[in-house]
Parts: structure tokens; C-alpha cells; sequence
């Protein structure tokens, strides 16, 4: 797996257009290119342009709606439900020893998506306690 770092939103669509053209051209028999939602739309147009006006073994796509296409009985939690229920538990938990650093009064709205956020690039890294 290659990494690349690129230092707007835009670059990182130039790029990854660039790297499916290539991909294509060497042969790929399917290119998955997963992406945030709020940008797929215009990764879409920019690999329309990087192959001439239209591609066929290129799928643009969420993870989320991946996982759904394939198996439609996946029960996943979209990312504003996972914020309420972290919400919620740092409500329930602001008095419980250890969590009192989660007192939600203290803490502001915008905690829990952060922390919503935090558990999704531990858990995307696999790192688990040991």
C-alpha cells in the first residue's frame, strides 16, 4: 500500500484521478477508490476528465455505502447517530471515576465528535490495547 500526503483537498482529487489513469493503463482489472463522502462527487468528475469523459472499471464510493451494497444486512451506525450515543455515554459516565474528565457540562458540544473522531483513527489504525 502506497501513502500519499497532499496538502489540500483538491490535490488529493488531482492525485488520486492521476493514480487511477495510471492504474487503468497498467491493466487493473477494478479500481476501488474509497473517499469522504462530501468529495466523492467531485472525484468522480475529475477521473471523468483524467479518462477522456467516462470510465467504467472505476468505482467512487463511501465505505459506509460500499459495505451496504455488498451486504445489505450490515447494521452500521451513521457518523451523527455514533456522536449522539458518545454523547449520551459521556453524559452517563461525567460522574464515574476516570471519566470525570468527560463531564459534559464542562466539555462543550463539540467533544464528542472529537472523540467520535479519535476512536475512528484508532480503530482505522487496528491498534487495540495491547
Amino acid at each position: 500500500m502506497n501513502v500519499y500526503l497532499q496538502p489540500t483537498t483538491s490535490s488529493v482529487i488531482s492525485k488520486t484521478a492521476s493514480i487511477a489513469k495510471d492504474l487503468h493503463i497498467s491493466g487493473a482489472s477494478k479500481i476501488l477508490i474509497f473517499s469522504e463522502d462530501k468529495i466523492t462527487l467531485s472525484l468522480e468528475l475529475e477521473l471523468a476528465k483524467a479518462f477522456g469523459g467516462g470510465f467504467m472499471n472505476v468505482d467512487v464510493s463511501t465505505f459506509k455505502r460500499y459495505v451496504s451494497s455488498k451486504n445489505h444486512s450490515a447494521k452500521m451506525l451513521s457518523k451523527e447517530s455514533s456522536v449522539m450515543i458518545i454523547r449520551k455515554i459521556m453524559s452517563d459516565s461525567a460522574n464515574e471515576d476516570g471519566l470525570k474528565i468527560f463531564n459534559f457540562n464542562k466539555s462543550g458540544t463539540g467533544t464528542a465528535l472529537v472523540l467520535y473522531e479519535l476512536i475512528s483513527q484508532i480503530s482505522s489504525a487496528g491498534v487495540t490495547v495491547e
